[in-house]
């Protein structure tokens, strides 16, 4: 039987957890999501871009449990997405993602 293509996977995390990833890999028990959104909003703000050759228990979902360890090797990039929220005079709020690929603060707004 041949091995699964490697497929990007997203998991998403904190700071700490992301440092830890990055000299450790990752855990047996962890959760990859198929789409960047849903690690943001399950995981955490730090995005690791993951190639794994692995098919989900449930084909097409969206979400995978893996059982074994994941080396660090197979990691693609990591971004920091930060929040910012602007909120206008009507009742509609806007949302913008800037992207960060280090740990630093969130970047500066500029006068318009």
């Amino acid at each position: 039987m041949t091995e699964p293509p490697f497929r990007i996977w997203f998991h998403g995390t904190n700071e700490a957890g992301a440092k830890r990833i990055i000299d450790e890999g990752f855990r047996p028990g962890t959760y990859f999501a198929r789409g960047l959104e849903d690690a943001l909003e399950f995981g955490g703000p730090f995005v690791i871009w993951t190639a794994l050759n692995i098919e989900p228990a449930i084909p097409g979902n969206w979400q995978m449990l893996v059982a074994e360890a994941v080396p660090a090797a197979n990691i693609l990039k990591i971004i920091h997405y930060w929040q910012h929220i602007t909120f206008e005079a009507s009742p509609i709020q806007s949302c913008k993602f800037f992207a960060e690929a280090d740990f630093s603060a969130p970047p500066q707004e500029t006068q318009s």
